[in-house]
């Protein structure tokens, strides 16, 4: 490896989601230096599951901090770790066999690297989820026509490295000092949070090699609550911008829907399709049956209207905190 890279993991009662990333760790064509993993007290028979895998070569060191957050749990495993250079990912997670080979490569000459994933389609609504829901890999290599590239744009579902998830990042310490580290006053949205952080001097690149497979929510309820969660804590730290705009867009389809007239409802119709149509274009690319896509906008107005129901919740929290 060109250069030295520590994992640094947290985990807490996953060993399932322990396993698969382990194994996937295990694969890897140029592995890790070291491997922190930070458990926050797990019952579940995680530990066997690391001594496993630590049985069979992996160089994996467990800090034990019980009742850590994510970000408590990531911050800790940094400062511990032995190499100047870190990437983090998630329990659940199945690094691609090129993972840290790619990742090694872009830190070479930069201090941030953000990289990308793909969603679990095994079901119909998991690959309507995958399309209406996440950014797309192919998007993200490839060239992209106009239309796409406004709708991306407009819409915000694309990948970008100061949006980058912790399923997927890599960074220099002294990025991460500079970003203020991970902040732990929230539970969700501190990974895009603190990508956001990175100083504008640090040098910073996408890398849509550097590719993770992730089991998303398999059921409405589980992606409502996801969203509301990712909002509200978005919320807290400020970063209610996009919510905003989200709310002014349905803000005015309820007007033109309860305006009379033809020209109302065209207009309404208009921005419908528009909404749906790389989501669509996605889905027929991909192969999912046409008799699934009613999933597709449904998907859309149960995530756009659980971030407003977050982002309302977060506001609350964050000035009830400023009392």
């Amino acid at each position: 490896m060109s250069v030295p890279i520590s994992v640094v993991v947290t985990v807490l009662d996953d060993r399932a989601g322990l396993s698969e990333l382990l194994a996937a760790l295990a694969a890897q064509d140029d592995p890790a230096e070291e491997i922190v993993i930070v458990d926050a007290g797990s019952r579940d028979g995680s530990p066997e599951v690391i001594e496993y895998w630590r049985q069979r070569g992996l160089p994996i060191r467990v800090l034990a901090s019980p009742g850590a957050g994510i970000s408590a749990g990531r911050n800790r495993g940094i400062v511990e770790a032995a190499n100047e250079c870190i990437a983090v990912t998630d329990a659940g997670c199945r690094p691609s066999p090129e993972w840290l080979a790619v990742i090694a490569r872009a830190l070479e000459c930069n201090d941030f690297v953000g990289g990308t994933y793909v969603v679990d389609r095994d079901t119909p609504f998991e690959h309507a989820v995958s399309v209406s829901l996440y950014p797309d890999l192919e998007e993200a290599r490839g060239s992209l026509n106009p239309l796409v590239r406004a709708w991306l744009l407009a819409f915000g579902r694309r990948f970008l490295w100061g949006r980058s998830t912790g399923r997927s990042m890599a960074f220099r310490r002294e990025c991460w000092e500079l970003a203020g580290g991970f902040p732990e006053n929230v539970a969700w949205g501190e990974d895009v949070a603190f990508s956001a952080a990175v100083p504008p001097d640090m040098r910073a690149v996408l890398a849509p090699d550097a590719v993770v497979a992730w089991r998303g929510r398999t059921t409405w309820e589980g992606n409502a609550l996801m969203y509301w969660h990712y909002a509200k804590g978005d919320a807290m730290l400020g970063l209610e911008a996009r919510a905003v705009a989200r709310a002014c867009a349905w803000g005015l389809a309820a007007v033109l829907a309860l305006r009379p007239g033809a020209r109302s409802r065209l207009a309404m119709l208009a921005g419908g399709l528009a909404y749906t149509s790389v989501p669509f274009l996605r889905a027929r690319r991909t192969g999912l049956a046409l008799r699934h896509w009613w999933r597709i906008p449904a998907l859309l107005a149960l995530k756009d209207v659980s971030m407003l129901a977050g982002t309302f919740a977060g506001l609350r929290a964050r000035r009830g905190a400023g009392r």
